[in-house]
């Protein structure tokens, strides 16, 4: 009595290392800072709640900086993110495409 082929399933190492290498590494998050309206890149590529430290990119000006998250709206298309970022700029309102 035949039962077709055999599966052979791959060992644990293999999944791991695909899972490893087709996992999503720190994406940025497109958006644009409200008052300047430049564009803008945040990392990580993830809603964050108030209190969690986010890098900010401009990406005319090459400046990175690291804020701290103050408070997250959520609107129908976008979410705005309130940081406190280092001065001279103090708190700036991110709006962010929502993902």
């Amino acid at each position: 009595m035949s039962h077709g082929p055999a599966v052979m399933l791959p060992s644990c190492g293999l999944v791991l290392f695909f899972f490893l290498v087709s996992a999503p590494f720190a994406r940025a998050w497109d958006g644009f800072d409200a008052e300047t309206a430049a564009f803008i890149e945040v990392e990580p590529a993830r809603v964050p709640s108030g209190g969690d430290t986010i890098t900010v990119s401009y990406y005319k000006s090459d400046i990175r900086k690291t804020c701290l998250v103050e408070e997250v709206r959520h609107n129908l298309r976008t979410l705005e993110l309130v940081v406190r970022c280092p001065a001279p700029d103090a708190i700036r309102t991110l709006v962010m495409d929502r993902i």
